[in-house]
């Protein structure tokens, strides 16, 4: 079997509108309606416990959770992807299809990411997010992965003649817009979900700061000039020194 026959079109999820995952949230962290048992008698001395969907009563998380919510801006494009396997191979898909020569183009997506100088920039990227995802990073919530793995790149491709009556069609070029990034063991298929949010916090992590000249000098107590008044620079004052 050929490599290129074993291209594989990795699928986005659906997207769900705001009112939906609204009513997600609502169920999982506010108000969850509990249904009421009901407890029946058919004389026989044996009880009964039926549960009925119609009598309800609600049960409130008493727990307050902070949510924070980032949205994103709707490029309107077309749907598109890069996906670059752990020996280096790099193609593009579509929304339902892979986007690779001889395997079908759209919007001339292909020569897009195959360029020479953009393909080396493609796959830095993906170099850098391989790198950060083998370290790990529990404070950014990037996990640890200990297997080869194969890394999705899912975005907007939008510029000239895309779509039509839209500002984002006069870009001068056209360009490619990532919103999220999935990450599959090539052993387990595990999942893994991250951001752009997430790298680019792992990238960019706060350092300790550096000592200012005042703090890497020897303190001394500062001595009073005979004949000068005790103001409020007396005994428990200290002055820097080299």
């Amino acid at each position: 079997m050929s490599a290129r026959s074993e291209l594989v079109h990795y699928a986005f999820p659906k997207i769900h509108g705001f009112g939906e995952a609204a009513k997600d949230l609502y169920k999982r962290f506010a108000i969850i309606p509990a249904p009421k048992q009901v407890v029946t008698d058919d004389g026989d001395g044996d009880a009964a416990t039926k549960t009925t969907e119609t009598k309800t009563k609600t049960k409130t998380n008493k727990k307050r959770r902070l949510l924070v919510l980032h949205g994103l801006v709707k490029m309107h494009g077309t749907n598109a992807g890069l996906v670059e396997r752990s020996d280096g191979t790099l193609y593009g898909q579509g929304r339902n299809r892979v986007l690779a020569p001889g395997r079908g183009n759209q919007f001339e997506f292909v020569e897009f990411y195959s360029a020479p100088k953009r393909a080396a920039v493609i796959h830095e990227m993906f170099s850098t997010i391989r790198a950060l995802c083998a370290k790990g990073n529990t404070q950014v919530g990037i996990p640890k992965i200990n297997e080869p793995v194969t890394i999705v790149y899912y975005g907007e491709f939008c510029g000239p003649k895309i779509q039509k009556g839209v500002a984002i069609s006069l870009l001068p070029e056209r360009a490619f817009f990532g919103f999220a990034i999935k990450v599959e063991g090539e052993t387990t298929k595990t999942t893994h979900w991250l951001n752009l949010r997430q790298i680019g916090a792992a990238l960019h992590e706060p350092r300790p700061p550096t000592p200012c000249p005042s703090q890497s000098r020897t303190m001394r107590p500062r001595q009073r000039r005979p004949g000068t008044a005790t103001g409020r620079s007396g005994a428990g004052s200290a002055t820097c020194s080299r």
